[in-house]
Order: C-alpha cells, then structure tokens, then sequence
C-alpha cells in the first residue's frame, strides 16, 4: 500500500511523514499527478490560509485530480488542520470555495463572551467522541490533542462529526464521510493517540484495499 501526502506548499509535511513511516507506511509527499493517481490513500495536510491553499491547488492544477482521486475512484483520503477544512464547501477566510467533500464551512471562531481565551486556539485540549468509528478504535475517552487554528468547521449534516471539542463553545473537532475524513488538531503532534489515529487509518485504508498490514518502507524522501 502507498500512500501520498499532498504537496501544495502549505503544511507541516515533514512531521506528518515522520509519523507514517514510524507505524510503517510506505509514503511519499508529492504534488506530481502521476504519483497521486496510482497511490492507495491521499493524506491532505495543511498550516495557514484557506483561500491561499485552494488558490495554490488550482495553481497546481490539482482540484480535478483530487477530485477524480477521491470522488471517482473513491479513494481514501485524510485532511489534517487546515486540510479538514478544505474539505468543507466554503470558508470566511478569503471568501473562497473549498474542495466541498463534505457539506459544510469553515468559520472563524466567535469568542466576544470568551476574553480570557484567545484566538487562535493553540494547545492540548481534550475531545469528546460524537459516535463510533474504527478511525477512533483504542483511544480512551476525552483524549487531549493538540491544535494550533483559528477556524473551524460547521457541518451541514451534524452526522458526519465523529468528535467535538470545548473552546468558549462546542465545535467539531473530527468529521468523517464514507471514505473522507478529517481531523482538526494534529495527530502528528499528538503522541501515542495520534498516532493511534494514523494507524486507524491505514487499518481501513487496508481493509478498503485488501492487503496486508504494511511493514516499515521508505519509499522517498520527503520534499
């Protein structure tokens, strides 16, 4: 099994291949459509601007290839950060169309009855399971994780949430659609429960793909 980690310029890319190669994922970054075509799970990370991000994918020229990937061939796919919330139909930040994957936009946090807590939302913070999912398989209630945004989604369907969390307000913190999911903090920054979650992943990834569990390869370095 392979696995891309989208390359688009925007995002902590390093760590999250650091941590997929550590629970044995042969993985690549790559913003190449040839390597994106024949992987078996796209990973679409992401730190800093939505409007900057989906301008940088169409500047690749890789919505419809993404798009092809994910809605065509149905292939699995999970947006960290900021790559959640591309996942969403629109965003406030730059006012632009998101990848719309998943029914929903991303909104800046409204904490004016809140002063004490401050925007962006940077830290470990506990989130709470909305229901269950194999992506949540092992991790034991109300686990800290960590996060660094200033937005976050709003789901048309409240039933693609698979957690929340509490800052000044409830807000979905993980979200999940047949083959599509996301999460809002890091899990590559989150110790041994993110990288359960990472496992979980591939573990479907593989159920999805029918191969075996994957051994420690390194296909490439990342770029």
């Amino acid at each position: 099994m392979n696995v891309a980690i989208v390359n688009y310029g925007m995002g902590n890319l390093r760590s999250v291949y650091n941590k997929l190669c550590r629970i044995g994922v042969d993985c690549v970054v790559s913003a190449d459509p040839a390597v994106l075509r024949r992987v078996d799970a796209l990973v679409l990370p992401g730190v800093g601007h939505y409007g900057r991000a989906m301008e940088k994918l169409h500047r690749l020229d890789l919505v419809g290839l993404l798009n092809e990937r994910v809605l065509d061939d149905r292939t699995p796919v999970l947006g960290i950060c900021l790559g959640m919330q591309l996942l969403m139909e629109s965003s406030e930040e730059g006012d632009v169309a998101g990848l719309g994957w998943i029914g929903g936009s991303t909104i800046r946090f409204r904490l004016s009855n809140h002063t004490s807590l401050k925007v962006p939302h940077i830290g470990w913070n506990s989130v709470e399971t909305v229901r269950e999912h194999p992506l949540l398989a092992g991790l034991p209630p109300d686990n800290p994780m960590y996060f660094v945004h200033s937005y976050h989604v709003s789901l048309t369907d409240p039933a693609n949430a698979l957690q929340r969390t509490h800052y000044g307000y409830d807000f979905v913190s993980a979200v999940q659609k047949d083959h599509i999911a996301g999460f809002q903090y890091h899990p590559e920054k989150s110790q041994d429960a993110g990288m359960q979650l990472l496992r979980n992943f591939i573990h479907l990834v593989n159920a999805t793909t029918h191969v075996p569990t994957p051994r420690h390869s390194l296909s490439a370095a990342a770029q």
